[in-house]
This record gives C-alpha cells, structure tokens and sequence, in this order.
C-alpha cells in the first residue's frame, strides 16, 4: 500500500516555503514511484480559495474544502481513505460510524436561529489616574499584596498598579511596610502607551489588560457585597440555628474576603 501526503493550504500558508517545499518533495516522489499526483497528494483548503491560488503541483486536483464545514471536510477526507483502502486500525470503528452518520444525515449539526440571553455592564467614566507603587518587600510577598487590598490591584514587574492615591494604600498595609510613589499617569496615557519620560514602561496590550482585570475586582466586591448584605439580611430575620457559625453561612465569607465586625 503505497501512503499519501495531506497538503493543507491557506491563504496564510500558499505561500509559504515550507509548505511548497512538503508539496514539491510529495510531487517528487510521486513521480519516483510512476504514480500520478493526485493518488499521492492530497490538497486540503482551509478558505475560499481559486485553482490559480494553489500550488502548481495540486492546481489540476479538487481540494478538499474544510470551510465553511471542517466535520464535511474531515468527513469527505476520512471516505477517500477508506476508499482507497488506507490502513487503519481495525479496532477502532468509532471513526468509521461517525462518517457513516454524517453523509446519511443522523446527528448532525443543524444550524438555526436561537434566543441570546445577556447584559451588560456599561461605564460612566475611567477613573482619572492610574499610580505605580514601590514596596520594599520580597517578590513572593508583592503577588500577594492584591489579594489583601480592598481596593483594586495588579502586580507589573516589581511596582504595584493600582488607581488609590498613596494616602489610601498607607491606610489599608501595615505600618511597618514601606510604600513610595513611584509614578503617576493620566488614564489615556497609561492606556496609550505613552509614559511621560522616567515613568514605567508598559506596553499597550498589557496597559489594556491591567485596568480590565482592576475594573473587574472592583465589580467582583460590589457582587460580593451585595451577596453579603442579602445573606446577612436573611440571617437576621431567621436568626443562626445552634451550632452553625454565622461568618460562613454568611454566603461563604472566608471564601470571598468580605470581613465585618459582628452580625
């Protein structure tokens, strides 16, 4: 039995050298075995393409279209080998269902209109800066500084992001831990990538990412809060049944990091 070569060609890849030398090199030892290309090769197109777009080798062949289907296209690729007999393992007739399944019509994808649900969550405004913080402790110890802010938070390098002013974040850290400004930017700047000179550099994508994952916690606790003060209404008005500790029925609070004094 003599194999084959799968040549999978993109708008992207048509081009590419590695590719065409994978089809040349088929096409060469097609030609070595007396065999035509089209028994030897074959073409798969991941996009629209034209005859005049493939390859030379394979621009007289019918590609094998993965688009807009790839479970057609994966169909129609596992029938020609069976067709022309490729060895399989004759254990396994998982594969060989599924293609009968699928060109005689039984559990296929059928494609339809269906309800979205959704919400979203709109934006008023930004807040005004974003500040970079210097804090003298380890590097271990400065990943764990977000998770015991109550404030928005995320670690860049070795300085802290955060939008709280330096007075607001001496309140929430120990007195013994040392904080220091290190810059402060206008929220377009940070999100533009462009750092006033001696400011932390911080690319554009990663600017993006950091005032998402902030804006984030922040709605996280609002959720958190609200699920809260439902819970802890709900107690109030049933009252802690014996021997239940009141802080985790409280809506797990140890899992979410809500603290409060007495309920």
């Amino acid at each position: 039995m003599i194999g084959k070569t799968v040549a999978i060609v993109s708008k992207v890849t048509r081009s590419k050298n590695g590719v065409l030398d994978e089809i040349e090199r088929a096409a060469a030892t097609a030609e070595r075995l007396g065999i035509e290309h089209d028994k030897f090769i074959v073409p798969i197109t991941l996009a629209p393409l034209n005859r005049s777009d493939l390859p030379m080798q394979v621009a007289r062949q019918n590609a094998i279209a993965f688009h807009p289907s790839w479970a057609d296209g994966l169909a129609r690729l596992l029938k020609l080998l069976a067709r022309d007999e490729f060895p399989r393992r004759a254990e396994s007739q998982a594969v060989g269902q599924w293609v009968s399944d699928w060109f005689e019509g039984r559990d296929r994808v059928i494609e339809r209109n269906a309800e979205l649900m959704t919400n979203s969550l709109g934006l008023k405004a930004l807040p005004p800066r974003v500040r970079f913080y210097n804090l003298r402790v380890s590097a271990d110890t400065l990943k764990k500084i977000p998770e015991m802010l109550p404030v928005p938070s995320v670690r860049h390098d070795a300085l802290l992001v955060t939008f709280a002013g330096l007075e607001e974040m001496r309140s929430y850290l120990p007195a013994e831990m040392q904080i220091t400004l290190r810059a402060e930017t206008e929220i377009e700047a940070f999100l533009g990538g462009r750092p006033k000179q001696g400011d932390p550099v911080v690319a554009r994508r990663d600017a993006s990412n950091h005032v998402v994952n902030m804006l984030r916690q922040a709605w996280d606790r609002v959720c958190r809060q609200n699920i809260w003060r439902r819970s802890r209404r709900r107690l109030a008005e049933r009252g802690p049944r014996p021997g239940v500790d009141i802080k985790r029925r409280a809506c797990g609070a140890a899992s979410v990091g809500v603290r409060w004094s007495s309920v």
